[in-house]
């Protein structure tokens, strides 16, 4: 063990000393081993050397003299000069000391290889040792040559002074010499005279504990009262086997109360001083503070703790492996994951498991690999050949020089199979919407069929000559047509909306011209039942707002249909106003009045969900099916506004809506249509019209629609007999029924599109014709080339106004 060092002023080189006694600890190692010959022996018996180096106290070291570089050290060599003892062996000894003391070395190692002695020899003043950490310790050296098969070497013993000027001087005014001898140790140096009890401390002992000179009565009992109660047998274990006269040298760890009331940790290291006879007089030692350097340990330790508690709680299976895939360590999840004991997973490497890479691509991989975290999912193999997804997560660090990488596996099978459920229930649910969307569409058309008809042929029935029963009957079956039509068109918009697929079509518009053409449109039903429906404008109202027209009309068809079903009598009135600005936009306010039967309280949020309908205080069971406020609800919060309800049972009822304007009115522009030479817009000719429509109710009814307006009808049963008869410029306009059999209305349109630009011909206007309601059936239509889109039933005055539209024509694009 090597002894506490003093770090004094370097030694100027001198001669050669002359050689003198050893001191007595060096006296007495050479007469346990006789001769120097058989100290070099030992040292150069395999295995017998390194044990015998390190049971010695000292430090000591084994040269060539021939050339001055180490053979062997001992442990306690290594802690002196800093440095690890593998590092030693190879090593030239003139750098363990300062350039300046250099010469006095080479001086020394002359004389051993001239034989000018032949036994021990000692440095007569401290020499300067050179550690590795930049220290400059001074030590006393004690040298002597051995030879073993004609090879000279020679072993050096340093000595600290410290402790062996106590045992040369045989001092017992211990405090004054270690105060003098050790000035720049930052040690607590302490003594024990074994006969006395006397202890002597330096002033360094007692700061170490928060302590001042005359602050602590330096006697053994207080002393030996600041050990920790779990640390006192062991410490007066070793005090007492040293003053018994076992071997000198000791270590050891242990706590000390300091001042505060909290206990430091020292480690002391020290040995006994013996008079001429060898008898034990004094043990002396030196503490350093360790405190520190324990919590840290301590620290680790509960680190590693929690880590190995984390670790093997997981349910993730957790590896440690070099940057080779060689396992270091694992949890108890990776060995039941993989199917193997600990130990075998130890033994193997990750190839050996994982199936996605081949090794050379891991290495690779490992070889590439940047610090830090990193993800990625794989297939790995279990003991018994079976594989199985993992998602790895992992970091890359360093430890110790070397590279290692620490992930958490997680078996991915059952999520896996859950991703699979979900993606085949996905489907199916996909599956089942368009289904659904299908059966819908599929309804709306062929209830849209006949109803086209029923409808058409009641509005060409009241232009007829009729008696006044024959015009109550034909008013029935209008109110019910519209009646079972409003139905429908509920129960599309509904599924469009739960289905999130309402779509909106935000453009400038006159909100109080809509609202008179609402009210011109729900005057008839209104005054059926003798009930006045009225409009005004409640201060200024917006003259445009920006949103979906079509939208706010079926809103307030809806509200005013709702308020003519329950208003026996009275009226209803529909009010605007500007609301408050939105965004920075201006925003309307409509209000839907009526005197009828009211709604109780607890029905009034009630009545906006689907299929729920308020209470008739009359007991009789509303009319409808309870969509018509529902949509409402959803179709105005889809344009940004809000719908609201007032009302009292018998007292009537107010519905109420703000509606923003989606974005500023662009500037209005008015462009005049264009039609082909020789064709000037508005001029009263006859127009020539391809009728293109399989029903042969629907052609008749159209025939019937336009039998008093200048066109002359061609019809075609089929989209293959209409491009047939189709020809460039042959025809003015064309109604296209969207679905027919052998070619579609969209097939025909495209076929007549490339036609016409084939010839470079002018565009002939397309409006198409279709049972199906939902608006992706329009956009196909309009992709396809038509120029307008008319959903059945048709009214007679809206056919007409569109043919009007497209009367004039565009011109031919180039």
């Amino acid at each position: 063990m090597t002894k506490p060092a003093v770090a004094t002023t370097d030694a100027a080189a001198v001669p050669p000393p002359a050689p003198e006694a050893p001191p007595p600890a060096t006296a007495s190692l050479n007469k346990s081993l006789d001769a120097p010959g058989a100290l070099a022996a030992l040292l150069a018996t395999p295995g017998i050397g390194p044990m015998l180096l390190d049971s010695l106290g000292q430090a000591i070291v084994l040269l060539a003299a021939a050339t001055g570089i180490i053979v062997d050290a001992n442990q306690a060599a290594a802690e002196l000069f800093a440095r690890p003892l593998a590092s030693l062996p190879g090593l030239d000894h003139l750098l363990l000391h300062p350039r300046e003391d250099r010469g006095t070395h080479r001086a020394l190692m002359g004389c051993i290889r001239d034989g000018l002695f032949t036994g021990p020899c000692s440095t007569l003043r401290p020499m300067t040792v050179l550690r590795a950490d930049g220290q400059r310790l001074s030590c006393r050296i004690t040298a002597f040559p051995l030879r073993q098969d004609r090879e000279m070497f020679l072993c050096g013993i340093f000595q600290s002074p410290s402790l062996q000027e106590i045992l040369d001087r045989q001092l017992v005014d211990g405090e004054v010499h270690f105060a003098t001898a050790l000035p720049h140790l930052d040690e607590g140096i302490w003594s024990w005279a074994v006969d006395t009890d006397e202890v002597s401390l330096t002033d360094r002992w007692l700061e170490q504990l928060g302590y001042r000179r005359g602050d602590f009565s330096d006697l053994l009992e207080n002393c030996r009262a600041l050990l920790h109660p779990d640390d006192m047998p062991a410490v007066d274990a070793v005090l007492e086997a040293r003053a018994k006269g076992e071997p000198t040298a000791f270590s050891m760890e242990f706590r000390l109360r300091h001042r505060d009331g909290s206990y430091r940790w020292m480690s002391c290291r020290g040995g006994a001083i013996r008079d001429a006879s060898g008898k034990v007089v004094r043990l002396a030692g030196a503490n350093a503070d360790i405190t520190a350097r324990k919590e840290a340990e301590q620290a680790l330790r509960e680190s590693e703790q929690r880590y190995r508690l984390l670790a093997q709680n997981t349910p993730d299976a957790v590896f440690l492996h070099d940057m080779r895939g060689k396992v270091l360590d694992v949890n108890d999840r990776a060995c039941t994951l993989l199917g193997y004991d600990r130990r075998t997973l130890l033994n193997l490497a990750v190839p050996d498991f994982e199936v996605v890479c081949p090794p050379d691509v891991l290495q690779g991989i490992w070889d590439a690999m940047q610090l830090g975290p990193f993800c990625f999912e794989g297939l790995a193999r279990r003991a018994d050949g079976s594989t199985f997804p993992t998602e790895v997560h992992g970091v890359a660090f360093v430890e110790r020089g070397r590279t290692l990488c620490l992930v958490a596996a997680r078996d991915l099978t059952l999520r896996k199979r859950y991703e699979q459920s979900l993606a085949e229930a996905r489907d199916a649910a996909m599956a089942a919407s368009l289904a659904k969307t299908e059966f819908l569409a599929n309804m709306s058309h062929e209830i849209r069929t006949p109803m086209n008809i029923i409808l058409g042929m009641t509005e060409l029935l009241r232009e007829t000559a009729l008696t006044s029963a024959q015009k109550r009957y034909l008013a029935a079956l209008d109110n019910s047509g519209r009646l079972l039509l409003h139905l429908l068109n509920d129960i599309l918009d509904l599924s469009q909306i739960e289905a999130n697929k309402l779509e909106l079509r935000p453009r400038a518009f006159d909100p109080a011209a809509l609202v008179a053409e609402v009210r011109e449109f729900m005057r008839v039903p209104a005054e059926e039942k003798g009930l006045l429906l009225a409009m005004r404008h409640h201060g200024a109202v917006p003259a445009t707002l920006v949103n979906d027209p079509d939208r706010l009309r079926q809103v307030l068809v809806n509200l005013i249909w709702n308020a003519v079903k329950f208003t026996p009598h009275g009226s209803i009135t529909v009010t605007l106003a500007a609301a408050p600005p939105i965004g920075g936009h201006p925003a309307l306010h409509v209000a839907v009045d009526d005197t009828g039967i009211g709604i109780a309280a607890a029905d009034c949020q009630r009545v906006f969900a689907p299929f729920t309908q308020a209470q008739d205080p009359s007991g009789r069971r509303p009319a409808g099916t309870g969509l018509g406020l529902a949509i409402c609800k959803r179709l105005v919060e889809g344009m940004g506004g809000e719908i609201g309800l007032q009302s009292r049972p018998g007292r009537g009822s107010r519905f109420h809506f703000t509606l923003p304007s989606l974005g500023e009115a662009p500037a209005a522009t008015v462009s005049a249509p264009s039609s082909p030479a020789g064709q000037p817009a508005g001029d009263a000719r006859r127009r020539r019209l391809l009728l293109v429509e399989d029903s042969r109710a629907n052609q008749e009814m159209i025939r019937l629609f336009l039998e008093n307006e200048p066109y002359d009808i061609e019809v075609a049963a089929t989209g293959r007999e209409a491009l047939a008869r189709f020809a460039p410029g042959r025809f003015d306009l064309i109604l296209m029924d969207m679905e027919m059999p052998e070619m579609d209305g969209c097939a025909a349109t495209e076929a007549i599109r490339r036609l016409e630009a084939a010839c470079g011909s002018w565009r002939t206007p397309v409006v198409m014709l279709s049972a199906h309601a939902f608006a992706v059936f329009e956009q196909k239509g309009l992709a396809a080339g038509a120029d307008a889109f008319l959903t059945k039933p048709i009214r007679r005055a809206v056919l007409l106004d569109t043919l009007r539209a497209y009367q004039a024509v565009a011109a031919p694009k180039a």
